[in-house]
């Protein structure tokens, strides 16, 4: 998980929404230089929701931090690594990509 998070801040595109203590990272993905409304991007992150979820390789619990539509990833098996960790954003960077582009 703190792995995650790293990756997530030191990325533009991404957005870290609460901060990591257990296994739970909460983030969204909001393009660098995003110019539309906080309403236009809680959709464009639920879509990105729906799309990883139904390429079925990794799977998102959204919430809502201060009223904003946010990516939930718990990190649970042990065996969790890099490769994963990476994977995910890219899968979540790529639908990001396909529906604001």
């Amino acid at each position: 998980a703190r792995r995650l998070a790293a990756a997530i801040e030191a990325d533009p595109d991404f957005e870290l929404m609460a901060p990591v203590t257990l296994s739970i990272v909460c983030f969204r993905y909001r393009p660098a230089g995003w110019q539309g409304s906080d309403e236009a991007l809680d959709r464009l992150n639920q879509r990105i929701n729906d799309a990883v979820n139904d390429d079925g390789r990794f799977f998102f619990t959204p919430t809502s931090l201060d009223g904003c539509y946010s990516l939930r990833a718990c990190i649970i098996h042990y065996a969790t690594g890099e490769a994963e960790v990476d994977g995910l954003l890219a899968a979540v960077r790529a639908a990001g990509e396909r529906d604001s582009g």
